[in-house]
């Protein structure tokens, strides 16, 4: 029997569709249910990183610009508590001030006249904060004083000047007649206040105190986000706070503004602010940097009162990498055209400002602000200063090296 070519194709067409059902479906249908399922998960994946990701994203506010005039208006005397408790709880000095200023206007006196508060004082603790939440001998009203009690239970009310009273003594608001700062040995006298016998008094209508208190609150607060703009914003935990950390920064740039950032004629960014130093050339090409204090107070008396916590700036755009350890702290900064300068400063003597932790290198801007170092302590960089910054070398004034004299 002889096969016509349309038969043959036929017969054909029947095999291969009996091939393709028999042998290529059994194997290509799994494997193409395999390759979707991948894609539905790497989709998935996708779908989470980049949006219910986005629900973890970190967003800072940006540090508000400031043109204006630097603040210059920490009442006499207190200075020394505002040192004292930023260097006690390694808190920005200028976050400090800022946080006095937005909240009293630097009075000692003020008292909350918010609906259901009862905040007191130069930092506006409530009475809970103060004296510890479950602290039966402090009340809705009015805080305990007792400083041994207060920490007890947890509250972060502070005997930051050494007086002593009986217990009991209440917190005297016998400032806010009017007296206040009149010498403390004539409170003591008028008003029966705090002397040098009996238990720690801690009040939050006492400058230091509550300098010292404020600055507790705000470092028990910034582990948990890791910023300081996050510490603020719970500081304040209420509607509206947004809004009130915006001011508390402004505040703290108003500060910031006595030892701004400088940019050189070449273009770079001095990366310590408006301080006379004192530069020694050390071994390997690195050198100390401390700030000559009383030639800085001769020449800029008010940026000499934030040598404990100095601003630190980026001298060019680029990464920069914040390294803790036990021994030191390691900050590395990019002087452009591929070169760093590393800045290694003591334990505890550095604090960052939006740096990403565990030596994550963060990417800023030049001029950013990086963190602050206490150049009252000092620090070594590698290079040397005058090798990072030759122009540096022609800007000495009364035997200090003033970065102020190369600006543009």
């Amino acid at each position: 029997m002889r096969w016509g070519r349309s038969q043959l194709e036929a017969i054909a067409k029947r095999q291969a569709s009996r091939f393709v059902v028999t042998m290529v479906l059994p194997w290509a249908i799994p494997a193409a249910a395999v390759a979707l399922f991948w894609i539905v998960v790497a989709l998935a994946l996708l779908f989470f990183v980049v949006f219910i990701g986005q629900l973890f994203t970190v967003s800072l506010p940006m540090i508000p610009a400031y043109t204006g005039a630097p603040l210059a208006n920490i009442p006499i005397g207190w200075t020394t508590y505002l040192q004292d408790a930023a260097q006690r709880y390694r808190v920005p000095e200028q976050l400090l001030a800022g946080e006095a200023e937005t909240e009293s206007s630097w009075n000692p006196n003020a008292m909350s006249q918010a609906t259901n508060s009862h905040a007191a004082g130069l930092m506006q603790l409530e009475p809970g904060t103060w004296s510890g939440n479950a602290n039966p001998h402090g009340n809705v009203v009015w805080p305990d004083t007792n400083a041994l009690r207060i920490a007890q239970y947890g509250g972060f009310g502070v005997n930051a000047d050494g007086q002593k009273a009986p217990d009991g003594t209440a917190a005297w608001p016998g400032h806010s007649v009017g007296i206040y700062p009149a010498p403390v040995s004539w409170i003591r006298v008028a008003f029966g206040l705090p002397g040098t016998t009996g238990i720690p008094y801690a009040s939050p209508f006492d400058p230091a105190d509550a300098l010292a208190a404020g600055a507790h609150y705000l470092r028990h607060l910034y582990p948990a986000g890791g910023y300081w703009s996050q510490a603020i914003g719970s500081y304040y935990g209420g509607s509206g706070e947004s809004v009130y950390v915006q001011t508390v920064l402004t505040n703290m740039v108003k500060y910031l503004s006595n030892t701004p950032a400088i940019t050189l004629k070449s273009g770079s960014v001095f990366p310590f602010g408006r301080l006379l130093l004192s530069i020694r050339e050390e071994g390997s090409g690195s050198a100390s940097v401390v700030q000559d204090s009383a030639q800085t107070q001769n020449a800029w008396p008010y940026a000499a009162l934030f040598d404990v916590t100095t601003p630190l700036y980026m001298p060019a755009a680029g990464g920069v990498r914040w390294i803790t350890t036990k021994a030191h702290i390691v900050i590395i900064l990019p002087l452009g055209h591929g070169h760093v300068l590393r800045i290694v400063a003591p334990p505890g003597t550095a604090i960052r400002w939006g740096i990403a932790r565990g030596g994550k290198k963060t990417s800023l801007p030049a001029g950013a602000l990086v963190g602050f170092v206490d150049l009252g302590i000092g620090v070594t960089t590698q290079p040397s200063l005058l090798q990072a910054f030759p122009e540096l070398a022609n800007a000495k004034k009364y035997g200090a090296y003033d970065p102020a004299l190369l600006g543009t």
